[in-house]
């Protein structure tokens, strides 16, 4: 299955074994360290529909909705990412399957090789990354889907009692890809 899956060497993916593992503080701490270079596109992908408000409809098709954000003042996840520094943040509303739909089709509409920080545990069925970031909180029992996703990730950052640590530039991204830097 793995060979059939679309290489996005300019996308680190993020996901979690459960809720508040962290997924967001990861992301958010990334782009704070790009405020200077080429800030990243961060894109937070939910199967939980929502109304959106402060938001920009991108995208509202029979399977997904995409928003983009357009305040970075509120205590949305989308609005917490364009505080830190993204260059723009968007949020897919989109179940199962469709979220790769909703991602395929968010990329045909920003440009190419920019760094791409997504926030989404589903989407590694369908897309190889650069890099795939699990995100573990000792809180919470792993939830099965995600359980199936760990031998899949690049790495595994453990969040102790809901604190989680990231190494001082953890991850880079240079030539159009990311990397790891330990």
């Amino acid at each position: 299955m793995e060979s059939k899956l679309e290489r996005h060497p300019n996308v680190l993916l993020v996901a979690g074994t459960g809720r508040n593992s962290g997924k967001t503080t990861f992301v958010t701490t990334i782009c704070s360290w790009f405020q200077k270079d080429a800030r990243p596109i961060c894109i937070k992908i939910s199967n939980h529909f929502h109304e959106q408000v402060g938001s920009l409809c991108f995208a509202d098709l029979s399977n997904f909705r995409i928003f983009e954000e357009m305040q970075g003042n509120s205590l949305k996840d989308s609005a917490r990412m364009l505080k830190a520094g993204a260059s723009r943040s968007f949020f897919i509303e989109a179940d199962g399957e469709f979220a790769y739909s909703a991602f395929k089709f968010l990329l045909n509409h920003i440009p190419e090789n920019v760094p791409i920080i997504c926030e989404s545990g589903n989407l590694r069925n369908y897309l190889i990354p650069a890099l795939f970031i699990m995100l573990h909180t000792n809180k919470t029992e792993p939830k099965p889907a995600a359980v199936e996703l760990l031998p899949l990730a690049d790495k595994v950052l453990v969040s102790e009692a809901g604190s989680l640590k990231i190494p001082n530039n953890f991850v880079s991204f240079s030539n159009t890809t990311w990397k790891i830097n330990l």
